[in-house]
Order: structure tokens, then C-alpha cells, then sequence
């Protein structure tokens, strides 16, 4: 028996004659049909795990959790620990890998003592680990990123005793399939350190275990019936089909557990657009909307009009079930694009709606955001008019002039989604996809309380 360094393994390699393992593939690693989220265990605070982490956000199907590591100040790590475990636990059964994430800057103290720092290092390890070490429900694969974070998870989480070494999934980072006596036995525990590999690694490797969002199946919770109904609210029918064919439909064929219910006042903007804000009276209506959705066992609602998202915020917290506004997911990922964010929108109603919630957004991820608004002239005009054509060249009119101002444009409502225009080389963000995945992880999570 040696204890070794891992370059002992290329002394034996050329003793031994010994060739080169090919990097592994999914089927190396998972044997078995697994359905089943994974989770990831970011604590590391070197630059390079932050800017892989960054890189890593550009996965949609993963839902990310910032631990909130400076709570040991107030001693309240236990608190948080069974918050993220909570909703880990609600996600993973649905096929949903979550990422969880200490705060990327360390936590310094004025007149700090190094005893003192090391009494919360401690803690904050302690607190990391067990939110893998808590959790009730087995993952497909574990991550964990950093020296001691890895140590910690795999010996005190996970509980490995022994375990086969598989390989390497990428250069530097190795692999074990953890042991019958471990608490998630038979499973891949891919050891990550903080400084290995290019900004995109740690993306790739989480593409390699998990190429796609598997998708819900009733089967992934153990449950024999688990049915899920979307209410789409709408506020106006002019052009329905804008979402229909190239969301809506893709969207249930994938999703056939999901039925789509659709609630549609078309009073609601033009009331909107007559008074330059959503009125108490929009607000009441949509509220009763609302409760007739849930009443009609509706899971969740996304409200498609970001002209009255102001109203969707103030009142979801009285909705029993989760509300959605179509821009939410979008402006979460032009926060993580860019800081000169352009907002490029056909009707000056839902400009402003959209502004705020990226700066919400912003303000929610601790980034900087400065948001520049364009406003297309004529063009809703024009697509209530029928003139479709005319509609998508104003679009284009106005985007050519954004794009030269900005890092990342946002199309501020889903009937500019299919607007086609000349590739640019910075991001165009449309609602339409992401917002429907979010329903779904919303109305997933509900489920699964």
C-alpha cells in the first residue's frame, strides 16, 4: 500500500507499461437511466472557480443557490443550510441539477485575529458540506469545487470509505464512483480543484453528465400521477400565434405532463396603454384572473405582458400558487451578460416594467447595471394593425442604432420574439423559452413541497 501524490501513478504507469486512460464519457460514469438532477458544491474563492462559475450560468436547465456564507456572523448557518437543502431537495427529483454557491468575496473583519478567521472557515466548511451531507434524496452525480470543500464533502458528506477511481472527466480532475457504504451509494463524485482548468471546464463537465435538461417524468419523483396545468394570462389576442407555434406547442410536446390553459383580456393593455401605467382596475381584474386560474387547478401562471409586470409583482403574493412575469428569466441572464444593458422595446408601456426588474435583478446578484431604453415608434401600432412586415422592420430600425451602445439587448415583449435581424456580436435576448422553463421549474418546485 502507498500513500501517495497523484504523479505516483505515472512512475507505476511506466513501470507497469501502462497506457493512457481515454478522459470520460457519461456512460463511463452513470450506468444506469438516472433522471435525477446533480448537485453542484461551489466554496472555492479563487478567481478562476468564480469566472467558471460565471461561465457555468450560461446553462439554463441549472437552477442556482448562493449560500449565504457571512450568516456565520450572526450565527444563523443552520438556518440557511436547511434553506438550500430545502429547495435542492424539491428540484433534484425532477431532473433539475442545482449549483450551490458560497458568496465569491471572502469575508474579512476589521481587528480580525487569525484564530478568529479560522473559527468561521471552520464553520462555514462544516455548513458547506452538509448540503450534501443533509440532503435526502440521491443525486445523479456530486461536484464539489475546491481543495477542502472536496475533502470535506467526499469524506464527511458523502461518507466514502472506499472507492474506485474512474478516471478523469478533464485533465486534472479526477473522478470516484463512491462506495456500497456511502450515503449515495454507486453515484460519480467528481473532485473539482479551485485553480484546474480553463474558464469554460466546469461548464463542459456538467455538460458531459447532464447534455440536456432530461425533462420531467412522473417517474423521477416515485410518484404514480403527477400531472402539471399552466395558466398563460394574456392581455390582448391580436397575435396569439407569435407564441403558439414556436413556444407554446414545442414547449407541451416536450413537456407532456404539462396541460396550458389560457386566460385573455385584451382590455387590459389598452387600458394600460391609455393611462401610461397599469391602473387599480387592470390590477383587480387580474387579480381575480388569477384566482380563477388557481381555482381551475392551475400550478402556476405567466403573465406574457410585460407592460402590466408592476401589477404581476404587487399581487403574486396573494396568489396561491406561483405567478411568473415573461421577462423575469431573461433579465436574470442579461445581468449575468453584461453591465450596458439595452432595452429595445415596440411600446413605451413596457419599457420601464422591463428596466426595473433587470435592475432588480442586478440589485439581487450585487452587480452594477446601467440600462439604456429604445423604443421602436409605430411598430406595436403596426403588428395590431396586421402589418407584421412593417412591424419586425421598425424592430430592426431601432436594433441596428442599440447594438452600437450597449453589451446586450433585451426585446421587451414576446411579440417582438420573432422579429429576424442580422447576427450581431453582442447578445439579443427574446422571451419565449427560457420564461416557460422557469414556469415549469416553478410549478415543479410546488409540487414537490
Amino acid at each position: 500500500m502507498f500513500r501517495t501524490a497523484a504523479s505516483f501513478i505515472k512512475v507505476i504507469k511506466v513501470i507497469g507499461g501502462l497506457n493512457d486512460r481515454p478522459l470520460l464519457i457519461k456512460s463511463d460514469m452513470i450506468q444506469k437511466n438516472d433522471r435525477q438532477g446533480g448537485i453542484l458544491i461551489v466554496s472555492s474563492h479563487t478567481a478562476k472557480t468564480t469566472e467558471q462559475l460565471e461561465q457555468l450560468k450560461d446553462l439554463d436547465y441549472i437552477t442556482f443557490i448562493e449560500f449565504n456564507s457571512d450568516l456565520v456572523l450572526q450565527d444563523k448557518l443552520e438556518e440557511e443550510v436547511n434553506r438550500v437543502v430545502d429547495k435542492a431537495t424539491q428540484l433534484i427529483p425532477g431532473g433539475i441539477t442545482v449549483a450551490a454557491y458560497t458568496k465569491r468575496t471572502v469575508l474579512t473583519l476589521e481587528d480580525d485575529t487569525p484564530e478568529q478567521a479560522l473559527l468561521r472557515s471552520v464553520k462555514i466548511s462544516e455548513a458547506v458540506q452538509a448540503l450534501v451531507g443533509r440532503s435526502t434524496v440521491q443525486p445523479s452525480f456530486v461536484i464539489a469545487k475546491g481543495g477542502i470543500t472536496s475533502s470535506d464533502v467526499g469524506v464527511k458528506a458523502l461518507q466514502v470509505k472506499k472507492a474506485l477511481v474512474l478516471g478523469q472527466i478533464k485533465p486534472g480532475i479526477p473522478v470516484w464512483k463512491t462506495d456500497a457504504t456511502s450515503k449515495f451509494p454507486g453515484i460519480p463524485y467528481i473532485i473539482f480543484p479551485g485553480n484546474v482548468g480553463e474558464k469554460n471546464t466546469l461548464k463542459e463537465v456538467v455538460e458531459i453528465l447532464q447534455p440536456a435538461n432530461p425533462g420531467f417524468t412522473p417517474e423521477n419523483t416515485g410518484r404514480k400521477e403527477f400531472n402539471m396545468k399552466l395558466c398563460t394570462l394574456h392581455t390582448t389576442d391580436k397575435f396569439m400565434e407569435l407564441m403558439s407555434e414556436p413556444f407554446t406547442k414545442p414547449f407541451l410536446k416536450e413537456h407532456p405532463e404539462i396541460e396550458q390553459m389560457d386566460i385573455t383580456d385584451s382590455s387590459l393593455i389598452k387600458e394600460t396603454q391609455a393611462a401610461g401605467y397599469a391602473t387599480p382596475a387592470v390590477a383587480r381584474r387580474m387579480y381575480n384572473y388569477m384566482m380563477c386560474a388557481a381555482d381551475a387547478g392551475a400550478d402556476a401562471i405567466l403573465v406574457t405582458c410585460t407592460s402590466v409586470n408592476t401589477v404581476t409583482k404587487a399581487i403574486r403574493s396573494m396568489i396561491p400558487i406561483p405567478v411568473i412575469s415573461i421577462e423575469e428569466p431573461v433579465a436574470q441572464k442579461a445581468v449575468k451578460a453584461g453591465k450596458r444593458i439595452g432595452i429595445l422595446s415596440s411600446l413605451a408601456t413596457s419599457a420601464q416594467p422591463v428596466k426595473q426588474t433587470i435592475l432588480e435583478e442586478a440589485a439581487k446578484a450585487g452587480k452594477e447595471a446601467e440600462v439604456r431604453i429604445q423604443v421602436a415608434d409605430g411598430a406595436f401600432e403596426a403588428l395590431m394593425e396586421g402589418s407584421r412586415a412593417l412591424h419586425d422592420e421598425k424592430v430592426r430600425e431601432a436594433l441596428a442604432e442599440l447594438v452600437n451602445e450597449v453589451d446586450i439587448v433585451v426585446f421587451a415583449q414576446i411579440s417582438m420574439a420573432l422579429v429576424e435581424h442580422p447576427e450581431y456580436k453582442i447578445p439579443v435576448l427574446k422571451f419565449g423559452r427560457l420564461s416557460y422553463e422557469a414556469a415549469r421549474e416553478a410549478m415543479l418546485a410546488s409540487k414537490l413541497k
